[in-house]
């Protein structure tokens, strides 16, 4: 093999004529002694013959037309990798299968850029490499210390809330809700819980508007790059409100509620499960097929609405799609800008039976306080703590606490 100094538009040397298929490889690395590691762990029917370059990987299809396989080292942070793999993607032709190679602490993001710019197959060093044989252990080794204690991850419970009309309030409830979520549960009370608010109304949210926080560059990159949320995107995008309340704000570049995914949003709540007691997702109006994943990682839905004959009918139709491949999954309904009558009329009882659930939370109409937390950017606990919404959406928030603290009970006494 050649290392070096061949020239990407060389043909491989001519196999001898025999009736075992050869398979030509490039190998493209910048480690020198890479292309002995990986040649020894290769595992292809019939002969190989590989030819070894070192640098990076050529950008023009007839650089590596010849071969049927090219290898080559990255890390998915180096520009040129990208840029070369995106010229071959827009050349027509033959092109061979790419493998590429990374260290294996790569992450799931920078993974999934190498797939999307045409990687057939993305593996760790360690995967082609021969493994050394284990050192023999020392005779009579010492007891290791006993190793730190971890912390131990939350167990968020997700909160997902649907609208049955535009205008409903939804995302003014959802701020407020998990504001509320995030104050300890009575006067001098010690059990504040951890929140975060994550805004999908990617076209018309206006959590980060309610909340005055920019919109999201990071979720915008996230996007572009069809990725995984990893830890440094939690890092960056998370922005902090309160010391227990955080949110993810809408990205800062209109988008189509198709660039969501399942893969992306399981991936996002992976991380946000495990940061946070309380989870709380603003969901579209619009219905896409990424709801479903989502609803199977809920622990309560609420639907808001309010006693109109549209929105009831809509209400119906959400509960229904809700229920369809998520039975036992709570629904509850929230009733927003009315308040609740004294004694039930005929038309909240012929809801209640259209619906099969009670109408079960009600946050009166109270337009100024709720303009005013608006137009200063902040929830209503900080500026009308004793109007009437606020006094509801405290009352609505003890009851995913009592939720939760149930959920968990269960849980210890199933363990």
């Amino acid at each position: 093999m050649s290392f070096a100094h061949n020239d990407f538009n060389a043909p491989p040397p001519a196999a001898p004529a025999s009736a075992e298929v050869t398979t030509h490889i490039l190998m493209v690395f910048q480690t020198k002694g890479l292309d002995v590691k990986v040649k020894a762990g290769l595992e292809v029917e019939g002969s190989i013959d590989v030819t070894t370059h070192a640098g990076r990987l050529p950008a023009s299809r007839e650089a590596i037309a010849t071969y049927d396989m090219v290898i080559f080292e990255t890390d998915a942070r180096h520009t040129y990798d990208l840029d070369a793999l995106d010229a071959l993607q827009h050349e027509t032709g033959a092109k061979p299968r790419l493998l590429a190679l990374i260290e294996n602490n790569l992450s799931l993001s920078d993974a999934r850029r190498l797939m999307d710019a045409g990687v057939e197959e993305v593996l760790p060093l360690s995967a082609l490499a021969p493994q050394d044989p284990a050192p023999q252990a020392a005779p009579d080794p010492a007891p290791a210390p006993a190793a730190p204690a971890q912390t131990i991850s939350k167990n968020g419970k997700v909160t997902t809330i649907l609208r049955a009309r535009g205008g409903a309030g939804a995302s003014t409830l959802a701020v407020n809700l998990a504001a509320q979520l995030s104050l300890p549960s009575a006067k001098g009370a010690d059990d504040a819980a951890s929140v975060v608010l994550v805004d999908l109304d990617i076209q018309n949210g206006s959590v980060g508007v309610l909340l005055d926080v920019a919109d999201s560059a990071e979720f915008t990159t996230l996007i572009r790059d069809r990725a995984i949320p990893d830890v440094i995107f939690m890092e960056t995008a998370l922005k902090a409100i309160s010391p227990t309340f955080s949110v993810l704000p809408t990205p800062d570049e209109l988008a189509p509620l198709t660039v969501l995914n399942a893969g992306m949003l399981t991936g996002l709540l992976d991380h946000l499960q495990t940061q946070f007691d309380h989870v709380i997702l603003d969901m579209p109006q619009a219905i896409m097929d990424w709801f479903d994943p989502i609803l199977g990682r809920s622990a309560r839905v609420l639907i808001v609405t309010d006693t109109s004959v549209p929105a009831i009918k809509q209400t119906k139709r959400l509960v229904d799609l809700v229920t369809e491949d998520h039975m036992t999954l709570p629904v509850e309904i929230v009733v927003n800008k009315e308040r609740r009558p004294l004694i039930p009329n005929a038309v909240i009882k012929e809801a209640n039976a259209v619906l099969g659930l009670e109408l079960k939370h009600w946050i009166p109409s109270d337009p100024k306080p709720i303009r005013k937390s608006a137009d200063a950017g902040v929830p209503l606990h900080l500026c009308a703590k004793r109007s009437a919404a606020a006094a509801a959406i405290a009352k609505l928030a003890n009851s995913l606490r009592q939720h939760r603290a149930k959920s968990s009970q269960n849980s210890e006494q199933g363990a």
